[in-house]
């Protein structure tokens, strides 16, 4: 099993590597008065991050509500 999530994680970040390298294209992002440039790389990355991150939050923000309900 460790081999298979092995082989998986290497082809997820060889797919990873092509894709930084296909997509050097500037793209600019303005939140209110606020814009950066990034590359579309760094740009996605930190945008598939944030998602995890606020998933995460959230559904440990759910469980603790489900587990007060059943209480």
């Amino acid at each position: 099993m460790k081999q298979v999530k092995l082989f998986f994680s290497v082809i997820l970040f060889l797919l990873f590597i092509v894709f930084t390298f296909q997509n050097f294209e500037n793209v600019t992002i303005s939140f209110f008065k606020w814009s950066i440039t990034l590359p579309l790389a760094i740009t996605a990355l930190g945008l598939y991050v944030l998602g995890m991150l606020t998933g995460g939050l959230l559904w440990s923000g759910l469980k603790k509500l489900t587990k007060k309900a059943e209480l």
